[in-house]
């Protein structure tokens, strides 16, 4: 996590942490390549020394203690439940949608509309009941509570 660009040092105050977003587990780096940037949409504090403690942003999955790699956003229709990562994209409910991508926490999953379902998890839309059945229902999961409209 350090490095000293400096000759004949007499003492670790030469010593330079790699900045933030940059881990290296070099014991004596006598240069700043050796700090290694973080993997794309991840994180690291000052003086980092491994890509362990590389984490991910909040609404991205990856790497962090799980190994080397990119984090990667959660998808619409999920969200990341805790943070920092480790963590995997959890789908919203039945019976809710979200367009959101790289959403944390499951306020991003909107109840389906009335006049709409959505019987599956993880979905970026709700299905709309069809021409001459309506449904006042607000999450609603199937097809079954669009009623016909009266003669």
């Amino acid at each position: 996590g350090s490095f000293s660009e400096a000759l004949a040092a007499v003492s670790d105050a030469t010593c330079q942490q790699c900045p933030a977003d940059y881990y290296s587990p070099t014991i004596g780096a006598g240069s700043s390549m050796a700090c290694v940037s973080c993997p794309a949409n991840s994180s690291a504090l000052p003086g980092s020394v491994v890509l362990a403690e590389c984490i991910c942003f909040s609404g991205f999955t990856g790497p962090g203690a799980m190994g080397p790699g990119a984090c990667s956003a959660c998808a619409p229709g999920t969200y990341l439940r805790s943070v920092p990562a480790p963590a995997t994209c959890v789908a919203c409910p039945a019976g809710t949608f979200s367009e959101a991508v790289a959403a944390v926490g499951d306020a991003t999953c909107a109840l389906c509309v009335a006049g709409t379902y959505q019987g599956l998890p993880g979905m970026t839309t709700c299905d709309a009941c069809l021409a001459g059945t309506f449904s006042g229902a607000l999450g609603a999961l199937n097809a079954s509570t669009c009623q016909q409209c009266p003669a």
